[in-house]
């Protein structure tokens, strides 16, 4: 169907609209080429509403289900549009990514719903019962026998909680600080603490507290400071610490938590003081405390501990203190990367390096097979990174794995200290003015190459250590057999393998002086050690078989 409406236009030209079929052609002039109308634009979010715009909660967890309508520029309702959800006080109340709101403390917090760049607004309150907080506190007294507290001012009375002792609290009268150290508190810790929301500060340390720490501390997260050292707490450290996100002091030394460290307290980002100094933890140290990047201050030592510093701990460039040691082998990687790290750190680092055996063992060879006077030595003695000395290869711990020193003017013997190279595979020495005997030592070593053509190395004649040399699938070298050692030779070869140079006392040895002149050595006219007496002289490592009693000494 088509219809002309004809009208009066500006001057003489009359205005035509034509109506063909429900669409609009718009005439100016007589002549004149239609005006097609404008594209419809591309509906775009304008307006969100939050319902309901108001929610009143009355009890920390308590939930509410918020919803967010979605309105375009012309005011048609949009489906399948992203809204993303915010809250202005998670202290008061957090929400979800659907809109689900849960109550943390008193207080108001608005509640957010975006879409594009339009956003709407619902106010949350969160009115606690103004005798939640007391009732907290009296649970702790009852469970804590605070009868017995060595002072307990005003506990149970209605006199204003902050006038409590050990308890702080803000205008509103909401407990902030609860500080009852060394006050002879013997009992557990009730999960009623969960209802001091707005808890900045518990330091409780140094009180006959037993039991495990509940989960529900979590729920406090406002929290700044926990301090609960010297506690007789036990079970495991409760993952619910990692919600405690302004957390910023964590202190729990002297208290006998077992089971491993929570990965969950990797998310603490504002923490900076964390000890955990003589615990009973085990297992690793997680990979996500690497994003503790305000992280100061840490204690891991005197735990049982195993394996190795993750490599997410050079993300941490603010720690100025940490300790590692007296663990079950727990211990630092030797790589480039963390040696970097460590050094950039003015701190207080103290701890094994996990390649502190080999790192003595390639020093006792560059002293015993004069390395000052070395082909290459680039890198020998200059650091912990083992992997950057020339001939050397190391793994991702900085443990050896490859030792090539063919060629390299090296001059003298081979330390017994080699074989603590527990991971070495590939060790090539040949074509070196070395002597003397294999160290017996090297039987430990799991060789898949031995190159030590060149020469006058000799093989010692044990029958186990002529097995072990056989065994190597690669091995070039000569099957000479060692002459017996003499008694001096012997006790040279103990005093290498046991760090003799840290020795308590060692006079006399490695010197020309007679062998009975020596600390602890007992000899008769020949010269044959008849007694060895080297208790509580700080020797370390392993006993060589070289040093099996000789002649018919005895050892003490």
């Amino acid at each position: 169907m088509i219809q002309r409406n004809d009208d009066k236009g500006v001057g003489n030209c009359p205005a035509v609209l034509w109506i063909c079929s429900g669409a609009v052609l718009l005439l100016a002039c007589s002549g004149d080429e239609p005006i097609a109308p404008p594209v419809p634009a591309v509906p775009v979010a304008t307006t969100v509403t939050v319902t309901p715009s108001l929610a009143s909660l009355s009890s920390l967890g308590e939930t509410v289900q918020l919803a967010a309508s979605v309105l375009d520029q012309n005011g048609n309702a949009m489906t399948g549009i992203t809204v993303t959800w915010s809250s202005t006080a998670a202290g008061v109340a957090t929400v979800s990514s659907t809109g689900l709101v849960t109550s943390t403390g008193d207080g108001e917090a608005t509640i957010t719903a975006t879409a594009g760049s339009a956003s709407g607004e619902a106010l949350v309150r969160v009115e606690l019962p103004p005798g939640e907080e007391r009732e907290a506190l009296v649970a702790l007294y009852g469970a804590t026998d605070g009868g017995n507290w060595s002072i307990n001012v005003n506990w149970l009375s209605q006199r204003p909680l902050s006038e409590w002792y050990g308890v702080e609290t803000d205008d509103h009268g909401r407990v902030t600080v609860l500080k009852l150290p060394e006050n002879g508190l013997a009992g557990t810790i009730p999960p009623e603490i969960a209802s001091l929301a707005h808890l900045e500060k518990l330091n409780l340390r140094k009180n006959n507290l037993t039991g495990a720490l509940p989960p529900e501390i979590g729920n406090l997260t406002q929290l700044r400071e926990i301090d609960l050292g010297h506690a007789a707490l036990t079970g495991e450290i409760p993952a619910t610490l990692g919600k405690l996100v302004r957390l910023r002091r964590l202190n729990l030394e002297y208290v006998p938590f077992t089971g491993s460290i929570p990965p969950e307290l990797g998310a603490l980002g504002e923490l900076e003081f964390l000890n955990f100094f003589r615990n009973r933890l085990s297992g690793g140290l997680p990979a996500a405390l690497g994003g503790l990047r305000s992280l100061q201050t840490v204690f891991f030592d005197g735990n049982a501990l195993t394996g190795s510093v993750p490599p997410t701990f050079v993300q941490l460039e603010k720690l100025e203190t940490f300790y590692w040691g007296d663990n079950d082998g727990l211990c630092a990687p030797a790589t480039a990367a963390f040696e970097a790290w460590r050094g950039a750190r003015a701190g207080d680092f103290q701890g094994p390096r996990c390649n502190d055996a080999d790192l003595a063992a390639l020093e006792s060879l560059y002293k015993a097979a004069g390395g000052a006077n070395w082909t290459q030595w680039d890198g020998w003695l200059d650091g912990a990174a083992v992997g950057e000395w020339y001939g050397v290869e190391a793994d991702l711990l900085g443990r050896v794995t490859l030792l090539d020193l063919s060629g390299n003017g090296l001059r003298g013997t081979l330390p017994p200290l080699l074989g603590a190279l527990d991971r070495l595979s590939v060790l090539r020495v040949g074509d070196n003015a070395l002597s003397g005997r294999m160290p017996s030592l090297l039987k430990n070593l799991s060789l898949e190459e031995f190159r030590y053509a060149g020469t006058e190395l000799c093989v010692p004649r044990a029958q186990d250590f002529r097995r072990w040399l056989a065994s190597i699938p690669v091995r070039e070298g000569s099957q000479e057999e060692c002459p017996p050692l003499s008694d001096r030779e012997i006790l040279e070869v103990l005093y290498e393998a046991t760090g003799g140079a840290d020795w308590t006392h060692r006079d006399g040895w490695l010197t020309e002086a007679p062998l009975g002149d020596w600390h602890g050595v007992k000899a008769d006219g020949e010269g044959r050690v008849l007694e060895l007496a080297l208790y509580g002289n700080n020797l370390r490592g392993r006993i060589p078989p070289e040093s099996a009693p000789p002649g018919g000494c005895r050892t003490a």
